[in-house]
């Protein structure tokens, strides 16, 4: 038996929230990940974040996918409307395996509270992957008494 991994399922090969991302070509560029969003008081928007996926599937998988994300706070309250689209997974030939990038704006995210919020993404109606990133609250920087 092979070494790794031997089976062709569909997998997640990144899955992260960041500050921007590109695709050109294929080619993806992440920029500024994270996993904490930090708040001097709440509710709290966050105005811009990106989610990226990049999945990798072999040519018996290439087909027309449905791709689903939600975002949702510690109660399980949805952030944001779910977000969904097709997703037309093309293999480069009978042989290989393909990578498949999906980038989504995420815009004026509102958080009520502090806790552990999660992404999660479903493709054909299946979770496929939950992304947690958490929300803290900070205290002001303390004024400093003058050294006399």
């Amino acid at each position: 038996m092979d070494a790794g991994i031997s089976d062709r399922d569909l997998r997640i090969e990144i899955f992260s929230l960041c500050e921007s991302a590109s695709d050109q070509n294929g080619r993806l560029t992440i920029l500024g990940t994270f996993e904490t969003v930090q708040a001097l008081q709440f509710p709290v928007i966050l105005h811009r974040a990106m989610v990226v996926l990049r999945i990798r599937f072999w040519p018996g998988e290439g087909r027309q996918h449905r791709v689903r994300l939600m975002a949702t706070d510690p109660d399980g309250r949805q952030l944001i409307s779910p977000m969904e689209s097709a997703a037309a997974l093309q293999p480069r030939n009978d042989d290989q395996s393909s990578a498949y990038n999906i980038l989504v704006h995420l815009q004026e995210l509102r958080f009520e509270a502090p806790g552990e919020h999660t992404i999660d993404f479903y493709l054909n109606g299946n979770l496929e992957g939950r992304l947690p990133f958490v929300v803290l609250p900070v205290r002001p920087p303390a004024e400093e008494s003058p050294a006399w």
